[in-house]
């Protein structure tokens, strides 16, 4: 007697609203859950809530992942390139921006890893005198290096030398009541968290995948 084989059939995942397509490309812009509900057109009283069902939403994360290698490849940038960056800043030694006599080299004459880590330069001619006897004298330059504790900061972040500590506090800065919390569901759990760490400046939430 012949067997019939079944065809299991794989559930499709829908594709993402407009909406949703939109909070995925604003995502990316600060990696603020709840501005980037905002911008994508969720309203402002209601963003935070949906926070948590969109980012572990399997085929958002998906899509924000796509989007986040597209824009790497098209820039040109990889995570290499960062840390290496991060690591001149942290590392740099300033007097290489500077001559034998203590003068401040012309930009062509420094060093490579030195030029990357300016954030800027301002300069200020000086002048002596009034009217027609108004003269230059001499020009100032201040040169701002990009921040090294934070290079530091950053990087440590990448090597998991240290993980963020996020401190949350109840009304009026007493202790958060948790009776009734096993109640909420995992979304409405992610979208405290996540609240948290933005009101704290804390790194984003990894994106997660939802199973089921």
């Amino acid at each position: 007697m012949a067997k019939t084989m079944k065809r299991e059939r794989t559930a499709r995942p829908r594709p993402l609203t407009p909406r949703e397509a939109r909070f995925c490309e604003e995502y990316l812009v600060d990696l603020n859950g709840t501005q980037a509900a905002i911008r994508a057109g969720y309203s402002a009283r209601s963003a935070r809530a949906h926070v948590g069902r969109l980012l572990t939403n399997e085929a958002i994360a998906r899509r924000i992942a796509d989007l986040r290698d597209a824009r790497s490849t098209r820039v040109g940038v990889q995570a290499d390139d960062v840390l290496r960056g991060l690591w001149q800043i942290a590392m740099l030694d300033i007097g290489e921006a500077f001559d034998a006599s203590g003068a401040l080299k012309p930009l062509a004459d420094m060093p490579e890893g030195v030029r990357r880590a300016i954030a800027s330069i301002e300069t200020e001619e000086l002048f002596n005198g009034r009217g027609g006897e108004r003269a230059s004298v001499g020009v100032t330059r201040k040169v701002r290096f990009h921040d090294k504790i934070r290079a530091l900061d950053l990087l440590g972040q990448h090597l998991g030398l240290w993980k963020a500590k996020v401190e949350v506090t109840g009304k009026d800065g007493g202790p958060i009541r948790s009776e009734g919390v096993h109640h909420l569901t995992d979304e409405e759990l992610l979208t405290i968290v996540l609240e948290a760490r933005e009101a704290t400046g804390a790194p984003p939430v990894p994106l997660l995948a939802h199973e089921g």
